[in-house]
Parts: C-alpha cells; structure tokens; sequence
C-alpha cells in the first residue's frame, strides 16, 4: 500500500494488486480497528483507489488497456495467475475491485471522507451491475475468466473466478 514494490508491482498489468491489498486492508481495520494504522496507509489506499477507478472502461468494469486477451496474444496476465494469458476484461480482477470498492467505502467512511466513501460504494454498485452482462457465459453458466479486446469470451470453468463472483454476490441478488 505504501508503494513497496514486489510481485505485481505493475499495477497496469497486474489488475489484481490493487484490488487485493484494499481488501487485505479492509479485512486488517475490521479484524482489529487501529485508526493510527488506518491513517499511516491512508495515502496508499487513496493511490490504490485512483489506480483501480482509472481501470473502469465504458462498460462499467476494470480493463486491461495494455493486454488485449485475444487468442494467441501470448503476453502475461492481468492478473497474478500469470501462467493463463488473461487480458483486457478480467473475471477474477473485476471480481476483487469489486470487493475492493465495496471496502474502500467503508475505510473511506471509517476516515471521515463521506465523498469518496460513497463514490467507491457507487463504483462497486455500478460494476456489480455490469459483471454478469459482460462476463456470465449464457451457453455454460460460468463465468468466463476473461472476455478479450476482440469480443470473445474465455469461459474455461475456472473455480477461482467464480467462486469469488458467487461469494461476493456478483451474478444476481
């Protein structure tokens, strides 16, 4: 949160870093509230907001700009899964900003910035809205890992990106 490099490190490939170290964030300030912790970090949960916001694309979700997803692009992930060429419209990503954004607003409210807390919860409302049109496969009822530049759905049935979906209330109420 406070810029210390490290594996994911480019937040412009790696979609889930940021994403990730908001909920770890969440989850520390709830487990065991300490507001002189909270303020310290502070600064890098307002970068980490900015960083994720910036991703958001005209369809409501988190987008790879640098990573184009179609078949046979062989570059890295855009997310730490790197193994997987995953780009462009992330299944797994969109589900922690999500989850991030639902945490963020909740941070943001505990450090009395009322603004950003209900821009984060809009944000993640707003993605939450956009998840299952965007990534739900109609033909298998997954969700797929990621939809690419080119319009494809990448559905390979991976449990890690739909059991955060499911779990965190992403294809429906």
């Amino acid at each position: 949160l406070l810029d210390g490099g490290g594996y994911g490190y480019r937040r412009n490939l790696y979609l889930d870093s940021d994403p990730v170290l908001l909920c770890a964030a969440g989850r520390t300030h709830q487990a065991g509230p300490e507001m002189g912790w909270l303020r310290r970090v502070e600064p890098g949960l307002r970068a980490a907001i900015d960083r994720m916001t910036a991703t958001i694309g005209e369809q409501g979700l988190a987008v790879c700009r640098d990573l184009t997803g179609n078949a046979r692009s062989w570059r890295w992930s855009s997310n730490g899964m790197d193994v997987v060429g995953f780009g462009h419209i992330d299944g797994y990503v969109n589900a922690w900003t999500y989850r991030a954004f639902r945490n963020a607003a909740a941070l943001m409210a505990e450090l009395g910035d009322r603004s950003l807390s209900a821009r984060c919860a809009d944000r993640a409302e707003a993605l939450r809205a956009a998840y299952a049109p965007q990534l739900l496969n109609p033909r298998t009822g997954w969700v797929a890992g990621w939809r690419s530049r080119d319009g494809e759905l990448h559905d390979y049935a991976f449990l890690w990106v739909n059991g955060p979906a499911c779990a965190w209330g992403l294809l429906g109420k």
